[in-house]
């Protein structure tokens, strides 16, 4: 017989591993990561002309650096992480050139083990949340909001399987707003 907490350790484990059927269809390139992508761009804009770090955790293959690339217009430098080695060399690969430049910077980061806290006027949640216990959640999320300052803001991006709004204002992100939604994939916008 399974114990309550074995079970759930299962299904999240279960959840964690495979995609839900309706986000299949947001893949790189596609009609709904393009919108994604415009949605972020629109709601962070006033903060990606004024210059800064862009902190992305989850980059994948670098598709939402290339969505913001347009608005940040070379004021903002991006730092991006994500837990796959392969995904790191993809996004390093893609953007060899920005990274000569000094605009791009990309590495391994798992956030289940160790958290990099650059001081930057946006973070970007890339799907890397989720994964992560709620106890865990409220640790990053707390280190995340000392490298914002005042005026900047977080931009999540998870499943609805959490209460991200209360998630976010418990962690003491204010102004916390729906910026796209998708099936059971939302965009959420907060400011410090």
């Amino acid at each position: 017989m399974i114990g309550l907490s074995e079970e759930r350790t299962a299904m999240e484990a279960a959840k964690s591993s495979s995609m839900p059927e309706e986000l299949s269809d947001l893949v790189p390139g596609s009609p709904e990561y393009r919108s994604l992508g415009e949605s972020i761009a629109s709601n962070c804009g006033q903060l990606l002309s004024h210059g800064g770090t862009v902190l992305d955790l989850g980059c994948a293959k670098g598709d939402l650096i290339a969505a913001l690339l347009p608005t940040a217009c070379g004021n903002c430098r991006f730092v991006a992480f994500d837990k796959k080695k392969e995904n790191v060399e993809a996004c390093s690969d893609r953007f060899r050139w920005l990274a000569h430049e000094g605009f791009v910077t990309i590495g391994h980061n798992d956030l289940r083990s160790e958290v990099v806290a650059i001081p930057n006027r946006l973070t970007i949640d890339e799907l890397e949340f989720g994964s992560l216990s709620d106890q865990r959640v409220a640790e990053v999320l707390s280190i995340m909001r000392s490298a914002i300052p005042k005026g900047g803001a977080i931009a999540v991006v998870e499943r609805t399987d959490r209460p991200w709004p209360e998630v976010l204002a418990i962690a003491g992100f204010r102004d916390v707003r729906l910026i796209w939604k998708r099936g059971a994939l939302e965009a959420l916008m907060a400011e410090k």
